[in-house]
């Protein structure tokens, strides 16, 4: 098995090569260097009183004793690897939503790690986790300068490769994967997660802080243990995300039976850390498809034995347990129904992933079921010719394939006209079309009748599907705009 150092070390190789093509098509100035220009039009944070907050963050983290900064080596530093004050501030500017933090003057609670601290100790962390973040800080406002920060941060994970690595070191691998998937490069992402599970496996990052006795002798704060969980959830969400959406097979080694959920975390009355059960909900989901995935990739030997299968059995009751631990109360479909009004969602970002939460526990019903939905357009199958058993479990998967279908349709009409800002849709969107195309074009008329439905109308069908179009468009010129 390969070090996470070798393996940092070949993807440092791959993405050279392959941000050199980038280069060129963008016209990358190599000699450039990263200014504030493109920062010039986002207005200035506003005096509160006669002392400027961003200047004392400044002076706050710059003015650190020297000796704090003291490590095992004084050698040269190379200047690119240097944190300035220009660069604090695209990071402030970014955590605090253009100068206008909450609150109290403070950064917005990140999702992935100690805002605050960050900035606090902006001039001493990692110099590859600090110019990651500069990376994906400046992507938005401006790809050019993201690219020679991009630069400056693959040094930086050179010199990573010859240090001990921590749980920073994660924190930087996830950013850097949110940046590549950002500006569309794909094909450099599977390297990165597979460094990110080997350092959780190293660092044994999937055991949780408070069950951890090699931990106790740092006498770690609650703040900074909660800093652990957000590296390993930040991390692994994402790995069992593209794991479930891949067209390959991808092997997880890692689980989080053994860690705990995202908490909220206070330091005085300031907020630092906001709790959030959707990053663990969804990453529950994602292991069950992952599952079933791995359960059909070798086809069935028999039709037969797809119908009488051991396998999906137990799958249908992992699903019930993975259900049982999702704290999200969800909008079951009634029964035998085409067409419903779910309960209103808020417009906020917890509403909307609320939503898609329960769109993705439905596309593993789709997913669980479809095999078998796929029998009834065989002329063999006709259910003249099966046994009430076969026929009954047939009924059911089918039943339970357009049910969910319809399901994730009917939620999703409601987000047409506020995208959810996650790609998360498409596995729901997915199975969706696929159980309904399959349902109307291919099942054989005949099971309309025995599964004791009404096939749904065209016209209604229409609506729905073209529902499910606007919101993906939405979703893209949320993306673009």
């Amino acid at each position: 098995m390969n070090s996470p150092s070798a393996l940092l070390d070949r993807f440092m190789k791959v993405s050279g090569t392959s941000m050199i093509d980038l280069e060129e098509e963008e016209g990358w100035n190599q000699d450039s260097e990263p200014s504030l220009d493109h920062l010039q039009t986002i207005p200035a944070p506003v005096e509160k009183t006669s002392q400027n907050p961003v200047l004392q963050c400044i002076l706050n983290a710059s003015e650190t004793p020297l000796i704090d900064h003291e490590g095992t080596k004084w050698q040269i530093e190379d200047p690119d690897l240097m944190p300035t004050i220009d660069d604090w501030l695209v990071v402030y500017l970014f955590l605090t939503n253009n100068g206008t933090p909450i609150p109290n003057e403070t950064p917005v609670p990140s999702s992935n790690f100690d805002s605050d601290q960050f900035l606090k100790d902006f001039f001493k962390v990692p110099a590859f986790l600090r110019l990651v973040a500069l990376t994906r800080c400046t992507a938005p406002i401006s790809f050019e300068k993201s690219l020679v920060y991009y630069k400056r941060a693959r040094k930086a994970a050179i010199r990573a490769v010859s240090e001990t690595p921590t749980h920073q070191t994660v924190q930087a691998l996830v950013i850097l994967y949110i940046y590549l998937g950002y500006i569309g490069r794909p094909a450099l992402v599977e390297p990165l997660l597979k460094i990110a599970m080997h350092l959780i496996q190293a660092l044994r990052l999937d055991i949780d802080p408070d069950d951890s006795p090699w931990l106790f002798h740092l006498n770690l704060t609650p703040r900074q243990k909660e800093d652990r969980r957000c590296a390993f959830w930040g991390a692994y969400s994402e790995i069992v995300w593209e794991a479930a959406t891949s067209p390959k097979l991808v092997d997880v080694p890692i689980n989080s039976n053994k860690m705990k959920g995202r908490s909220t975390v206070y330091v005085g009355s300031q907020l630092i850390f906001q709790g959030d059960h959707f990053m663990q909900s969804f990453s529950i989901l994602h292991t069950v498809i992952i599952a079933i995935k791995k359960a059909f990739v070798v086809a069935p030997k028999t039709s037969n034995e797809l119908i009488a299968s051991e396998t999906v059995a137990e799958l249908q009751s992992r699903m019930m347990q993975a259900k049982s631990q999702l704290p999200t109360d969800f909008f079951e479909p009634p029964e035998l129904s085409d067409f419903f009004e779910p309960p209103e969602l808020s417009e906020n970002a917890s509403g909307k992933l609320e939503l898609n939460l329960n769109c993705v526990r439905l596309a593993t019903v789709c997913l669980l079921n479809r095999p078998r939905l796929f029998l009834s357009g065989f002329k063999r199958f006709n259910p003249m010719y099966l046994s009430a058993t076969m026929q009954s479990i047939l009924v059911s998967s089918i039943n339970h394939s357009l049910d969910a279908a319809h399901h994730i349709l009917n939620l999703l009409r409601f987000d047409t006209e506020h995208p959810i800002p996650h790609a998360l849709e498409a596995i729901p969107m997915f199975e969706a079309m696929i159980v309904l195309w399959y349902a109307y074009c291919r099942m054989d008329p005949i099971w309309w009748s025995v599964l004791g439905r009404k096939r749904m109308e065209w016209a209604l069908l229409r609506e729905q599907m073209q529902a499910l179009v606007n919101s993906q468009k939405n979703w893209i010129q949320w993306v673009a705009g």
